[in-house]
């Protein structure tokens, strides 16, 4: 009976940590304004939105995880949009291009960008990055 127990009990521990994984894995960064060549070449302070929280306390814990990276100076979470998404304003010590954003939110946990309104993958979205500097070193 206490072996049965103890599965019953790592199962459901198992299944509440899937369930979790899970969540955290379906996170999406949405830039909320409409992005251009170089938007992120002059910005030091980024209101966007994120995603795939399942509550609030989620959400806060995410929001921490960002504030220990150096490069980022504060972050104020600004609660909920109209969409059901955890926004927030971010300010970094100096600009980034787009790749430091979506490596730093990629190291975190967030599997998808959404810009101007489309969602990929945050590696499709680097490899993109790549291949337009690639194609635009061959060009000159």
């Amino acid at each position: 009976m206490n072996m049965k127990k103890n599965i019953t009990t790592t199962v459901f521990i198992l299944l509440i940590l899937s369930v979790r994984l899970f969540a955290q894995n379906n996170l999406t960064w949405i830039i909320n304004e409409k992005v251009e060549n170089g938007y992120f070449k002059n910005k030091l302070e980024i209101k966007s939105s994120f995603s795939g929280f399942t509550n609030a306390i989620e959400a806060a814990a995410f929001f921490n995880k960002i504030k220990t990276n150096p490069e980022i100076l504060s972050v104020e979470p600004l609660g909920k949009d109209e969409k059901g998404n955890y926004s927030v304003m971010f300010k970094v010590k100096e600009v980034h291009n787009a790749k430091f954003y979506l490596n730093m939110f990629n190291k975190t946990g967030v599997s998808y960008v959404e810009i101007n309104g489309r969602k990929k993958g945050i590696p499709e979205t680097l490899s993109g990055i790549e291949n337009k500097h690639t194609e635009a070193a061959h060009q000159h």
